[in-house]
């Protein structure tokens, strides 16, 4: 009986979409993501913060290891204009780390 192979179409090159990317390249099977940016991680200044949900997706995938050792506990925030002003910061992350089993951490890529 003929088999049939899978193509996926991945619209965005987001955290979602390349996680996806990862788990199909690990079970083979063929993609392609498509972005509309012209790099797929511009340095920008943008930051990643991982809560305990997202950790255990990556942990289930096999690569939370891996990022953690590049990221750091974090406890404040702070919200920035683009011309550069203070918009605001909290302290709350400290307590969402309280909560939550898995700490959170600030990945820069």
């Amino acid at each position: 009986m003929p088999t049939k192979s899978l193509k996926v179409v991945i619209v965005g090159g987001s955290i979602a979409g390349l996680l996806l990317a990862n788990a199909l390249a690990r079970q083979e099977i063929d993609f392609v993501v498509l972005e509309a940016r012209s790099e797929a991680a511009p340095c920008d200044g943008a930051g990643l913060c991982l809560l305990s949900s997202g950790a255990r997706i990556l942990d289930q995938l096999g690569i939370f290891e891996d990022i953690q050792y590049h990221g750091g506990p974090i406890s404040v925030q702070r919200i920035w204009r683009d011309d550069g002003k203070l918009l605001g910061h909290t302290e709350g992350l400290a307590l969402i780390t309280a909560r939550y089993v898995t700490t959170t951490r600030k990945v820069t890529l």
